[in-house]
C-alpha cells in the first residue's frame, strides 16, 4: 500500500486505507462534543426531574376497606390526604373477577380537613369482587 495516502490508525496502531475510511482531519478532537453531550444530558435530566417534581400529586389516597353488597353494588371505604382547604375529586371503581371495571363513580372530597375518610356505594353492572380507587386529584 505504498501508493495510498495514509489513513486513520486502528487500535493496533496500523493505518487503514484513506480512500475507504477517509483522511483524518488535522487537530480534530471530539472533546468539545463529549463535553457538550454531557452538559446536554445533565440539563435534560434536570428538566425531567423538575417536571416530575411539579407533576407529583399533592393528594394521596388509600382504600381502607370494601364490601360487596350485592351483584349490583359495592361499598368502598377510603381515606384521602390533601392540602387543608383544597377540594379533590376521586374516581372509585368496582372490579370484577376478570379485572374489568363493572362500576365507577366520581366523588367530590370537600375542602376542609387535610385527611378525609369517605364511604361510597358504587352501582355495578355485574358482580364485583373488589372496590378500588382509580385516581384522586385536586379540584
Amino acid at each position: 500500500m505504498p501508493n495510498q495516502p495514509p489513513g486513520p490508525l486502528t487500535a493496533a496502531g496500523r493505518r487503514v486505507p484513506a480512500d475507504r475510511y477517509g483522511r483524518p482531519r488535522e487537530g480534530a478532537r471530539p472533546g468539545w462534543r463529549i463535553a457538550l453531550g454531557v452538559v446536554g444530558a445533565v440539563l435534560l435530566a434536570g428538566v425531567v426531574g423538575l417536571a416530575l417534581w411539579i407533576a407529583t400529586p399533592a393528594v394521596s389516597d388509600g382504600v381502607t376497606g370494601y364490601q360487596v353488597l350485592s351483584a349490583r353494588a359495592v361499598r368502598v371505604d377510603f381515606v384521602v390526604h390533601k392540602p387543608p382547604g383544597s377540594a379533590a375529586v376521586c374516581v372509585v371503581q368496582a372490579v370484577a373477577l376478570d379485572g374489568g371495571t363493572v362500576g365507577q363513580r366520581s366523588v367530590v372530597v370537600p375542602a376542609g380537613s387535610g385527611r378525609v375518610a369517605l364511604s361510597v356505594v358504587v352501582p355495578t353492572t355485574a358482580l364485583a369482587i373488589t372496590g378500588d380507587l382509580a385516581s384522586c386529584n385536586l379540584r
